[in-house]
């Protein structure tokens, strides 16, 4: 039924959460995993990159990709199936749904709450774009851990 599921991430409280659940449905169906992490383009935060040096952004570059590597290391030290990494640069939900096509992807697992920020209270949160742009399904998660006036 699920033969690839994909589960993007985003180093919140709740990401462990939301990885051992999609962890638990790839085991019921006898699923590959991939998790996936994007890293917002430097573009939105970066308005003035003509005042940056090219190297300078480049070390940034490097310097996240490195901790986001680090990241994703410690977070699936504790998985207990096989599971394929995948670390993108660009926009969270449009990235994320060609992750969907690239990867053949039948299920999407997600949490409902991410790290948010005022572009997602002002343009909509990723799992709500993804669920509304997704060609397969997708399982928007609650974690527990978040309380009930959040």
């Amino acid at each position: 039924m699920f033969d690839h599921i994909l589960c993007p991430v985003d180093f919140s409280r709740h990401t462990k959460e939301i990885i051992n659940y999609a962890q638990e449905i790839a085991k019921r169906f006898s699923s590959k995993l991939v998790v996936l992490h994007v890293i917002p383009s430097l573009d939105c935060y970066i308005p003035y990159e003509s005042f940056i040096l090219p190297t300078s952004i480049l070390e940034l570059e490097k310097k996240i990709d490195e901790e986001v590597r680090k990241n994703m290391e410690n977070i699936l030290k504790e998985i207990q199936i096989p599971v394929k990494t995948v670390i993108k640069w660009g926009v969270p939900h449009s990235t994320i749904l060609d992750t969907v096509r690239e990867e053949k992807i039948d299920l999407v697992i997600m949490a409902s709450h991410g790290k948010g920020s005022l572009e997602q209270i002002i343009l909509g949160s990723v799992a709500e774009k993804v669920l509304k742009r997704s060609p397969c399904p997708v399982l928007i998660v609650r974690p527990s851990t978040i309380s009930e006036d959040s």
